[in-house]
């Protein structure tokens, strides 16, 4: 309630502003261009109204009256006034102290031709009393005069179809070089500031182009892209209008149009930003009144939607209020970048309402929108920054985390877009299952068993993965499960071997290498008794897949899974039965016929039909073979010695 009434206020004390009251000498001090860029003139002109007179003439006519030149412009003050002429000739007679070169900067005027001593010096469009008829043109325009003590200046022009309907500033005097320097200093500041929303635009539609789901960035490059045409075509210089010649009236449209679509284009960005702290009832509605300006403005000359323009700045302020209540529940939510953000809106909405009141003549200066904007694009710019950081921080994070349980294929995959479900094989193959386990680990009551436990896991995954290729998709085997003190290999599937062995001899060197590493681990532990571990090897079909729902988690069945672990276990009988010669490597008959003749060497037939040497779940089984491997001798001082 407070902003509406601070806003009705400022809107309704606008028709009681006014302009300071204007000088009475024609004498301009030579010593004030030594402070100023430029000398603003004015003081009453001499006026003509409803004629086009030259300067003989003049000498023989009465003014009409006495007005500053840019009353005339000013059509809230000519409806006072009850002045209806669109046409007049104004004179200014200036006097200088000391001659030199001048340059007059004559603002944006739809038409004129001025006279300097009765020589024509400048014109711009054509204006015709008989017709009532204006061919108009922008920008403002620069005239030389020469070195003179006294200017008799008598300007021809028409304030038909003027530009926003809200006035112009007065005609300046100052020296060339200072006027043509401060002229080039704005065009490339103006090239600057349309330049970088243009860049500005560019990037957010190609970041909304790669993350359709966030639409923040399109609506913040529409908004450049208003902004920055309102700009090009509004700015002093003009220089869109040197490159494309629009014209009056396309130039205006453009202008406008920018203008209304602005406003729901920035809303429609911060409700994206801020979801649920603008009504989107609201925000409909501001899209549609906007649509509807900008038809008038399409199919209407300017005549028409300019001076209906003043209607507009009641909903541009009513967005104002809409957005700082936004930014209210945001900063109240702690919703990322609305501290941020916040100071970029307090400056644009400090250039916006800087402008409307402007545009109101309360008080002389430019537009300041385009260049506050650039404060709410580097905001923005820090927003998505900061999101940069903190998402590539948190990539980072994700990636180091599935690292460890899945494998570096599977993330690159997936980084390149590819579904989880498509990173590993699925479907049925045939594929060999090591079961490998620490047998008796219960009775195994030492402090450093768990140190040395977990660094013999550590370097069975290494072996594992050794020789991966995420390429190819090949390792020497692929990790199923794990426990405590032991775990669940495949080999052949889902990763292909690395070498031209059979999967097969593959497996049976792996599961050499497996007792190897438990033995010379454990040895370093320096228990106090023989410790053994055993093997379970099986072969068959085994199946990739994810599932139909819930957490999708990647799985291999199989019954050659399940047989590999009662294969493994069957190593305690084995030790039972033969005594304790070593670790234990049990393994299915069908694997034992399709080992190469050089790795069946050393294993010895077990018989399944005899009295406890059924297999569980394998009663059909007759036979199978094992093969010690050495233990993890026990601590002694002779073993001492001899390290």
């Amino acid at each position: 309630m407070p902003t509406w009434i601070i806003v009705c206020g400022l809107l309704t004390a606008l028709p009681l502003s006014g302009k300071p009251k204007a000088k009475d000498s024609n004498f301009v001090d030579i010593t004030k261009l030594e402070d100023e860029l430029l000398l603003p003139l004015d003081q009453d002109w001499d006026v003509y109204f409803d004629r086009h007179l030259a300067s003989k003439e003049l000498k023989k006519i009465k003014p009409d009256r006495k007005m500053a030149l840019q009353k005339f412009f000013d059509f809230e003050f000519l409806a006072v006034e009850q002045i209806e002429s669109k046409f007049a000739t104004f004179r200014y007679r200036l006097h200088v102290k000391k001659p030199q070169i001048l340059m007059l900067q004559i603002p944006e005027i739809p038409a004129y031709k001025l006279y300097v001593n009765n020589v024509l010096v400048g014109s711009k469009g054509t204006m015709s009393i008989e017709a009532r008829e204006v061919i108009a043109e922008r920008l403002s325009s620069r005239v030389i005069l020469p070195g003179r003590l006294s200017y008799d200046i008598v300007l021809q022009t028409t304030n038909m179809r003027h530009g926003w309907f809200m006035g112009i500033p007065p005609i300046s005097i100052g020296k060339p070089e200072a006027m043509q320097a401060n002229f080039k200093r704005l065009d490339y500041l103006n090239i600057f500031v349309v330049g970088a929303m243009l860049i500005t635009a560019v990037y957010q539609v190609v970041f909304f182009l790669r993350n359709r789901y966030d639409r923040s960035p399109l609506y913040f490059a529409l908004f450049c892209l208003f902004i920055g045409a309102r700009q090009a075509v509004d700015s002093e210089t003009g220089f869109l209008l040197a490159i494309l010649p629009l014209g009056w009236e396309w130039s205006w449209k453009i202008s406008f149009i920018a203008y209304y679509l602005a406003p729901p284009t920035l809303l429609a960005f911060q409700q994206e930003i801020f979801p649920h702290t603008i009504p989107e009832n609201y925000t409909k509605t501001l899209w549609f009144l906007s649509s509807c300006f900008c038809f008038l403005v399409l199919f209407t000359s300017l005549e028409t939607y300019g001076p209906r323009n003043w209607v507009f700045h009641f909903i541009t302020l009513s967005a104002v209020y809409f957005s700082i209540l936004s930014l209210a529940k945001a900063l109240k939510q702690n919703m990322d970048g609305a501290m941020i953000l916040s100071a970029g809106f307090l400056i644009l909405f400090g250039g916006t309402i800087h402008d409307i009141l402007q545009t109101q003549q309360v008080f002389d200066g430019s537009a300041l929108v385009a260049y506050t904007t650039l404060a709410l694009i580097v905001c923005q710019s820090l927003i998505l920054t900061n999101r940069f950081s903190k998402s590539f921080a948190t990539v980072r994070h994700i990636k180091a985390e599935l690292s460890k349980m899945v494998h570096p294929h599977v993330l690159e995959q997936i980084s390149q877009g590819a579904p989880l479900e498509r990173t590993m094989p699925t479907g049925t193959h045939e594929a060999v299952v090591l079961c490998f386990d620490v047998i008796s680990s219960k009775d195994i009551k030492d402090p450093q068993y768990t140190q040395h436990l977990d660094s013999m896991l550590a370097r069975i995954e290494k072996t594992l993965q050794q020789y991966y290729d995420p390429a190819s998709t090949s390792s020497n085997a692929y990790r199923l499960q794990q426990w405590n003190d032991g775990m669940m290999i495949t080999v052949g599937f889902p990763f292909h071997i690395p070498t031209e062995l059979s999967k097969v001899d593959h497996a049976y060197l792996l599961a050499e290498e497996l007792c190897y590493i438990f033995r010379k681990e454990m040895e370093s532990m320096a228990y106090s008794k023989d410790l053994y571990c055993g093997v379970g090897i099986t072969i068959g079909d085994l199946e990739g897949r994810y599932p139909k729902s819930g957490s999708m988690q990647y799985d291999i069945k199989g019954r050659a899974v399940g047989l590999a672990r009662h294969y493994q276990a069957m190593s305690k009988p084995v030790l039972s039965k033969h005594g304790y010669q070593g670790s234990v490597v049990f393994i299915q008959d069908r694997v034992y016929r399709s080992l190469s003749k050089t790795y069946q060497e050393g294993f010895l037939r077990w018989d399944c039909q005899a009295d406890g040497g059924t297999i569980r779940d394998d009663h059909h089984a007759e036979q199978a073979w094992f093969k010690f491997q050495a233990p993890a001798k026990a601590y002694s001082d002779e073993n001492l010695i001899s390290a």
